[in-house]
């Protein structure tokens, strides 16, 4: 059995830093965050509409917490189980969508700096195999990482409340080499997207019942695409 996988990406239809400068910089980025959140509602309702053919309509979407606070659609109401996650960074918006394999999306820049304490996150193995590299590769495998780590503890719902040092991820091969329990099958899919004005990182953990292989569709909207109408707030999407 195949399982299939769409990744839907955008770019914010404004620049996140359009028309803040200076003492407004903390409004532009609370304005930044609230643009994200919007494109990333929207977004999702869009590729959940898409997932079931447009048989049921974007803003008629209803979503509920699961476990352990993860969102999920409220099948209550009649609609298809479909899972997703979301994820943004910076100007990018993205969205997994999948009728038969829960999802953890994480997106980042590829050319940041992480500002962490990577003894905080990083397993035994992990911190050995990176103290054997250059620091220009330490620091770029540190950001594929993470990504990894982001999307595993979003598919399992744990957030940042997991300790994320107890499980290791090796880049190649990719895979999971430290804290996985035995009945635990994870599939790893981890891009380097190129499609923008500047590449990111994302990373999809995904797992399926039964376990065999998964087809991930991208779906790349330009700049042009409208996120909604100002007075209705309903999807209007034009790509």
């Amino acid at each position: 059995m195949i399982h299939e996988i769409d990744i839907w990406m955008a770019p914010m239809p404004i620049p996140s830093t359009h028309g803040f400068t200076g003492s407004s910089t903390a409004v532009g980025a609370a304005w930044r965050r609230e643009q994200q959140h919007l494109a990333s509602t929207l977004l999702r309702r869009h590729a959940l509409s898409e997932t079931v053919a447009f048989t049921v309509a974007p803003e008629t979407w209803k979503f509920v917490e699961g476990r352990r606070g993860k969102p999920t659609v409220d099948v209550d109401k009649g609609l298809p189980e479909i899972f997703f996650n979301c994820a943004h960074a910076e100007d990018v918006v993205a969205v997994a969508a999948s009728r038969s394999c829960m999802l953890g999306l994480d997106l980042e820049r590829s050319s940041q700096t992480l500002q962490l304490d990577v003894t905080l996150f990083l397993s035994p193995k992990e911190q050995q195999w990176l103290n054997e590299m250059s620091m220009l590769e330490r620091n770029e495998s540190l950001l594929r990482l993470w990504t990894l780590k982001e999307a595993y503890t979003k598919l399992t719902g744990q957030g940042l409340s997991m300790d994320v040092s107890t499980i290791g991820f090796s880049l190649e091969p990719l895979g999971i080499v430290e804290g996985t329990r035995p009945n635990e099958t994870i599939h790893l899919t981890h891009q380097c997207i190129t499609q923008f004005q500047r590449p990111y990182y994302l990373s999809l953990a995904s797992q399926c019942y039964p376990f065999d292989s998964i087809r991930c569709t991208y779906h790349f909207l330009d700049k042009q695409w409208e996120l909604y109408d100002t007075d209705t707030k309903k999807c209007d999407y034009r790509y």
